[in-house]
Formats: C-alpha cells, sequence, structure tokens
C-alpha cells in the first residue's frame, strides 16, 4: 500500500500545478474581498491590488531572470517574452528561467481578478452556482477533447502550462469562495484532526484511483473536483475567519513557510547554473 501511494504521488505530480491554481483562485478571491470592503472606488481598488502584487513579485523575478539571461549563450530572444511576464504563452517556456511560466500565469489572472470579483457581486447567488458548474463542465469537455484528439505535446502544454486554460482552473476556486462553498461543512462538529484525516482520505482516493484507471480520469476529474473537495475542509470561514481544518498557530507556520519558499523556487534555475 505505501508503495502503491508513492507511485501514484509521483505519476501524479504533473498535475499539482492545476490544483495550485485552484486554491489560488480561492485565496485570492478571499484576498479581494477584503481589499474591496476597504477600498470602495473600484479604479483605486484595482490599481491598488496590481501594485501590492505585482511589487511582491516582479522584483525577485525580474532579478533571477537577469542573472540567467547574462550567463546564458543560448536562446536570447525569449528574453522579452519572459521580462514582460509573457513566458507561458510561448510554447518555449521553459527556455531561460523554465519556473517563471507560473507567474506568467500569475500575472496574468492578477489583471483579470479584480473584473472577475465586480462581476461576481452583480450575479445572484444562483447564478454564480451555475457559472461554477458550467466551468467544470466545460473545462472537462475540453480537456477530454484536447487529449483525445491532440497529440501527446500539445496535450502537456495546453492543459498544464497554456494560461487561458489554467485560467480556468483560478475560476473554480475564486468562484467557489464567492459562492460560500467553503462552508458546506461548518456546521458538522468535525475538530481540525478530523477533517484533516477526511482531505487526506479524498487526496489519497484520487491517487489510487489515478493508478489503477488513469483512462477513465480525465485532467479536470482527478485535478479540479480533488481541489475543490480540498476546500471545502481547509477555506476560511467567512463569518468568523477561523481555519476550518488546522489550527491558528499551525496555519501562521504554513504562511510564513509559503513566503519563504517563493525566493527559492523563482531562483532554482540561478542556483543550478551558478552550479553547473
Amino acid at each position: 500500500f505505501p508503495v502503491t501511494i508513492a507511485f501514484a504521488l509521483y505519476k501524479t505530480g504533473n498535475f499539482a500545478p492545476q490544483a495550485f491554481f485552484v486554491i489560488f483562485g480561492f485565496v485570492i478571491s478571499g484576498y479581494l474581498r477584503e481589499q474591496k470592503d476597504n477600498n470602495r472606488k473600484f479604479s483605486h481598488f484595482y490599481w491598488h491590488f496590481l501594485r501590492t502584487r505585482f511589487l511582491s513579485l516582479y522584483p525577485l523575478y525580474l532579478l533571477s531572470l537577469i542573472a540567467i539571461f547574462v550567463n546564458s549563450n543560448d536562446d536570447r530572444e525569449y528574453f522579452l517574452w519572459q521580462l514582460f511576464g509573457l513566458g507561458a504563452f510561448n510554447r518555449n517556456y521553459c527556455v531561460l528561467n523554465c519556473p517563471s511560466w507560473s507567474l506568467s500565469a500569475e500575472f496574468f489572472f492578477y489583471l483579470l481578478a479584480p473584473l472577475l470579483c465586480v462581476i461576481l457581486d452583480r450575479m445572484q447567488l444562483i447564478q454564480q452556482k451555475i457559472l461554477f458548474a458550467g466551468i467544470l463542465v466545460i473545462q472537462c469537455g475540453i480537456s477530454i477533447d484536447i487529449q483525445f484528439n491532440s497529440s501527446l505535446e500539445n496535450a502537456w502544454y495546453f492543459l498544464y502550462h497554456y494560461p487561458p486554460y489554467l485560467f480556468l482552473s483560478f475560476m473554480v476556486g475564486f468562484v467557489c469562495f464567492n459562492i460560500g462553498f467553503h462552508n458546506l461543512f461548518s456546521k458538522i462538529r468535525f475538530t481540525p484532526t478530523r477533517r484533516f484525516l477526511g482531505l487526506f482520505a479524498i487526496w489519497i482516493t484520487y491517487h489510487i484511483f489515478f493508478v489503477n484507471y488513469p483512462r477513465f480520469l480525465t485532467t479536470a476529474t482527478f485535478t479540479i473536483i480533488p481541489a475543490t473537495l480540498s476546500l471545502l475542509f481547509v477555506g476560511m470561514s467567512v463569518e468568523d475567519k477561523r481555519s476550518l481544518a488546522v489550527p491558528d498557530k499551525l496555519s501562521n507556520v504554513v504562511s510564513k513557510v509559503g513566503r519563504a519558499t517563493y525566493p527559492i523556487y523563482i531562483l532554482q534555475w540561478t542556483y543550478i547554473g551558478a552550479l553547473s
């Protein structure tokens, strides 16, 4: 059984980015909700959000890109793509600073997220739920079509790295927070330990199914749905602002570790280049 789980984790590692973008959309939706309440004028709210997010990410990203570019003798034409945060829109996204493709998608989402927040505010709850279901259906349809009618190379690029497709994953988490799906289990009196075990059971089941029935599980099925179910457990309660899955102290530690890992992530190719 442990070997099966380890194999499943290894084989499904490529799908983690989509799960990340679902959670990313969930977090950004909550962040925007708080910012929007503090800044009523949309233009101020929009530019404040963009300025805050870009200043927290872009300087270190630019430093890593320049460091790699200066020490690289090949593929200099791709420097401008990544300089303007468009790396993931180029099929050669892994040139120069390969990990930066995910930031390219994030920058794209940041531009659209405040507008999406305003649109959702003007929709009724039932309309938001229909939108949520519609996104899942559309993504399932697209992923099935691409996997069965495209080459492996095209499927790899469009399903795992192309920002417009990943935006559907982002919207799943974004709308999920907005309609309160994360509070679905808030009335069930589970302890943090039981909620964590429930979350762990969902992901273990997902991995086992992937190993045994890979042909029957599409990208949307085994990435979006498990990630959404995970959010039902780890989401923040709107009413009391407390985590439904982990104690406050552990949540603070995870938050600090998360912020500390960004420099490691974006500079990893700089380290590799220096060592080689």
